[in-house]
């Protein structure tokens, strides 16, 4: 026979069971609403990147500054350590290595040995900016087994040992060195590659003889970090040998293509400068243009609100003379908050002093750069 207190007890075992399954229940339930809470941000933040690389343009006209931070996200993802050298070697250590190179560049052709020494020297002193000097870099770099127009991620390994330090000398050449700076392997980013290839095939690909921007001096490069707009005349600088400011325009022009800078272009600049250079030097090479800077710039359309502005400053004292590439590509830079490219003192110019009506123009979406 069991007793009333058996049965008290049995019971109670009975349910403990129960009570622990009720637990692990609510246990279960909180860690999948956890999981979905960690779940919808990175599920908002993957649609909107992927809404921006669709459609990037539709972000500009809602929100300039929505459209510049991402455009900053899309270039720090692929951000890389280029100069670790940096303040390494004093300048008698300078003046040394440069030594070491010249008989290396004088050659025609480049032992192994002789190329790897010339990308150790290269990384450590940075010559690859200078327009002279940068297809020597290629050059070496083809002796160690890199197809430098391959659009493909490709990798050679040179010595065996543990990689400190990782150092892009332009873009899309990857080279890996130890603690001592002694090469590893050089690699090749197969985009970056193309992107580079695209840029330098621009660069001193017309000869026009009318100087269409004559100026005494210099331009003032702005200071931009990762976003900047681009002028007819600036690009116009780039693409002809016989432009005042070719030499100095185009080495910053590979800076920038080497920094990851995202360089936009209006579309009316584009055309202009298609329609000019088909006139002048022919169709074949008006082409090739177009498809390099499909490669190298990141293309906008016609905005709307940018269309109407047009008609509202063409009579501001600043704007006189411009013609409507130019004020578009001004308009778009004051709108965006991004710095302007331009060789052009008149664009320039215009540039500067459009702060003076700039909150009248854009109340909402001014940014300003300060």
């Amino acid at each position: 026979m069991i007793s009333d207190n058996d049965k008290v007890n049995l019971s109670a075992d009975k349910q403990l069971p129960r009570q622990e399954s009720v637990d692990e229940n609510k246990k279960k339930k909180r860690r999948i609403k956890s999981k979905a809470r960690q779940k919808i941000p990175h599920g908002i933040i993957k649609l909107t990147l992927e809404a921006f690389s669709n459609d990037p343009y539709a972000f500009l006209q809602s929100s300039p500054e929505l459209f510049r931070v991402l455009s900053e996200l899309d270039i720090n993802k692929g951000k890389i350590n280029k100069y670790y050298f940096d303040n390494y070697i004093t300048e008698r250590e300078y003046a040394d290595l440069l030594s070491q190179i010249t008989p290396i560049t004088q050659k025609d052709l480049f032992s192994r040995e002789e190329a790897i020494r010339l990308l150790e020297l290269t990384a450590a002193i940075g010559l690859n900016n200078d327009l002279q000097f940068r297809p020597i870099v290629l050059k070496a770099a083809q002796c160690l087994g890199l197809d430098m127009n391959e659009e493909k991620d490709i990798t050679r390994l040179i010595r065996k040992g543990e990689i400190a330090h990782r150092a892009e000398v332009v873009r899309g050449l990857l080279l890996s060195f130890d603690w001592s700076g002694s090469l590893l392997e050089v690699s090749l980013l197969g985009k970056d590659n193309k992107i580079r290839n695209a840029a330098e095939k621009l660069i001193g690909c017309v000869s026009i003889a009318d100087k269409l921007f004559p100026c005494d001096q210099d331009c003032r490069l702005p200071h931009y970090d990762k976003i900047i707009t681009l002028d007819k005349s600036a690009f116009f600088s780039i693409l002809d040998t016989n432009a005042t400011n070719f030499k100095m325009l185009s080495s910053e022009f590979l800076k920038l293509i080497d920094s990851r800078v995202v360089i936009v272009c209006p579309a009316e600049v584009l055309f202009s400068v298609i329609s000019y250079v088909r006139k002048v030097s022919g169709a074949s090479i008006a082409e090739d243009i177009l498809k390099n800077s499909k490669n190298v710039f990141r293309l906008i359309c016609t905005l709307p609100k940018l269309k109407k502005l047009i008609f509202s400053v063409m009579f501001y004292e600043a704007c006189e003379g411009l013609d409507i590439s130019s004020l578009y590509a001004v308009l778009f830079a004051r709108m965006s908050g991004t710095p302007l490219l331009a060789s052009d003192y008149a664009v320039i110019n215009a540039y500067e002093k459009m702060s003076d009506i700039e909150e009248r123009l854009f109340p909402q979406e001014t940014i300003s750069q300060k």
